[in-house]
């Protein structure tokens, strides 16, 4: 199973490190009746957030544990009619084509040995002009990249250059932090 840094799991910590990046994407790709996807559910609150934005949002997540951590904040917010949880492995469900305006992909890219078979699903299950954020570790491919270093059991290194080369084949890359 892939393991989450250390940090965040403390919440002030984790909002402070990865704060500001939740909050481009909230920024970038939220729209108010819109459908979003979140493959992975290693932070709830990127799932409230986007409910809370008026998106319908579904989490798809191999764990029962982390899909039963989302379920639980959805009902703390009152949102148990915005958030759709799943529990399994998002590579083999199905989703109509053209089904979502976002999906994320947050620190789970390193669970699928072949992520571009991951990110031409995810382009695929997008309608036109949808948007996708991901967020992954990645390495230069020369060394053992950041993955190896902080995530210790994570079975899959991505390489940077291969990691956006995979994205320009399947979209128009707007922006990389």
């Amino acid at each position: 199973s892939v393991q989450m840094p250390a940090w965040q799991s403390d919440p002030e910590l984790r909002e402070a490190l990865d704060g500001p990046i939740r909050a481009k994407l909230l920024e970038w790709g939220t729209s108010p009746a819109r459908k979003a996807l979140v493959i992975g559910a290693t932070w709830p609150r990127l799932a409230i957030d986007l409910a809370l934005a008026d998106m319908w949002v579904t989490v798809v997540d191999d764990s029962a544990e982390r899909i039963k951590a989302v379920s639980e904040a959805a009902g703390a917010a009152g949102l148990l009619n915005k958030v759709t949880v799943i529990c399994g492995e998002y590579i083999e469900r199905n989703f109509e084509p053209a089904s979502f305006n976002l999906t994320v992909i947050w620190d789970t890219l390193t669970r699928y040995p072949e992520f571009p078979t991951v990110v031409k699903k995810a382009t695929r299950e997008l309608k036109t002009g949808g948007q996708l954020f991901v967020r992954a570790w990645v390495g230069s491919g020369k060394k053992k990249g950041l993955l190896g270093r902080f995530r210790r059991g994570a079975e899959h290194d991505i390489d940077r250059d291969a990691f956006i080369a995979t994205l320009e084949e399947y979209l128009v890359l707007k922006e990389q932090l």
